[in-house]
């Protein structure tokens, strides 16, 4: 693992646009469902914009932890 995070980083440009790439989607549906729930007088099926931004944060760290670079 130590040798591959070593090879990443020899090029950090590709390595956080892949990051960004994980996360722009979760990011997208966050902004989309806080909107929603704002216009609906503060949440949308009892979840508020906190709620959402803890499932969203959540989903990022799960999605990264859980890729398999390999074939």
């Amino acid at each position: 693992m130590s040798l591959s995070l070593r090879g990443e980083f020899q090029y950090r440009f590709g390595f956080l646009m892949w990051i960004l790439g994980l996360a722009v989607e979760p990011i997208v549906y966050l902004v989309v469902w806080r909107t929603v729930a704002e216009a609906r007088g503060g949440s949308v099926a009892g979840f508020d914009g906190g709620d959402f931004a803890a499932y969203y944060l959540v989903w990022i760290v799960v999605r990264v932890m859980n890729i398999a670079l390999t074939p």
